[in-house]
């Protein structure tokens, strides 16, 4: 007899345990929200910030286009979800160090877990061969642009033509090679920024610019024409345009330096934003799960989920109390068997 009471109070122990555990596991829904909970920036040092003020303490310091949008959007998630950047952007990465980096697999986990992906690259592509032809004629500020200098980046015009013919070759194939590679990693969606032309207005060295704004308009064609793809898809972000003719006040050319300064920043902050932003981006939220043996037992008559704090709660209090019940009855009854 004393066996069976204690056998009894046992599986009355178990049965709250099991009761409070079917009202206990964490599952997971699909929220739908109005930005992306998660964003990995790929690149170069325009997507870094580099020059902007605050950088040299690091990027995350600076007001870079990335971090106005990680701003924006952790103001807008916070009711919903935290939001998080990840900006592996590298200093004077060409689309040849992008793809390396990728193939390298160390952004793999990175590329599955985000919700969606932008890219700021290119620049290094064309500009490291405008300036590997400053530095030839020594030039490295406005100032030194003079007579026996521009006469030496004149007779090296056509050999930075080919020179940029030659890159252009190898960006395409680096581009394509970069899409195929993320498009196995994610499902989410893409964003490349084209690239402004920042010596539109560069006249002292004749030619120069017209050279420029050739090679880098056939870059961003390149961007525009692969962005349909077959299972390599991305969304272009039109950058180049919002700089046009604006190069002067959006960049920091007169101190021979491509990059965009704080306005230019907040100029491809808003393009990029308002692309991404145009697509539609989810939250796995966590709620509490009621298992299908409680709803046989009555206890999903309103659904078969429940919110934590719940009646699920409830229900494995009551199992408790009657488990500790039942304990109580066959101690008693063993102890006046004793006397």
């Amino acid at each position: 007899m004393i066996r069976k009471l204690l056998a009894l109070a046992a599986a009355a122990v178990f049965a709250a345990a099991g009761c409070f555990c079917a009202h206990a596991e964490t599952a997971y829904r699909e929220v739908e929200v109005s930005a992306p909970p998660k964003m990995l920036v790929l690149g170069d040092s325009i997507a870094t910030g580099y020059g902007l003020t605050g950088y040299e303490n690091g990027r995350d310091r600076c007001r870079s286009y990335a971090n106005i949008l990680k701003d924006k959007y952790t103001s807008e998630l916070s009711a919903v979800c935290t939001f998080e950047l990840t900006n592996a952007a590298v200093d004077g990465y060409t689309s040849g160090d992008l793809l390396a980096l990728l193939k390298s697999g160390q952004l793999d986990d990175k590329l599955s877990e985000t919700s969606c992906i932008v890219i700021s690259i290119g620049g290094n592509d064309m500009l490291h061969a405008l300036w590997e032809m400053l530095d030839k004629a020594g030039i490295t500020s406005a100032s030194e642009i003079k007579g026996t200098a521009v006469l030496k980046m004149l007779t090296s015009i056509n050999d930075l033509k080919d020179k940029l013919d030659e890159n252009l070759t190898a960006f395409e194939k680096n581009l394509t090679g970069m899409t195929e590679y993320i498009s196995g990693k994610s499902d989410c969606p893409c964003f490349v920024q084209t690239l402004y032309d920042p010596l539109e207005s560069f006249t002292l060295v004749p030619g120069l610019s017209t050279v420029a704004e050739e090679k880098i308009g056939r870059l961003n064609e390149l961007i525009r024409s692969h962005a349909s793809d077959s299972g390599t898809e991305y969304t272009v972000c039109e950058v180049a345009p919002e700089f046009k003719g604006k190069a002067d006040t959006l960049t920091n050319i007169g101190k021979v330096d491509i990059h965009p300064n704080s306005e230019g920043h907040k100029v491809i902050a808003d393009v990029v934003g308002k692309a991404i932003t145009a697509n539609k981006y989810s939250y796995m939220q966590p709620y509490e799960a009621v298992s299908a043996e409680a709803a046989d037992a009555g206890a999903a008559d309103e659904s078969v989920t429940r919110l934590q704090g719940g009646s699920g709660s409830v229900i494995a209090v009551v199992c408790a109390v009657c488990a500790l019940c039942a304990g109580a009855a066959a101690f008693i009854i063993i102890k006046k068997r004793k006397i």
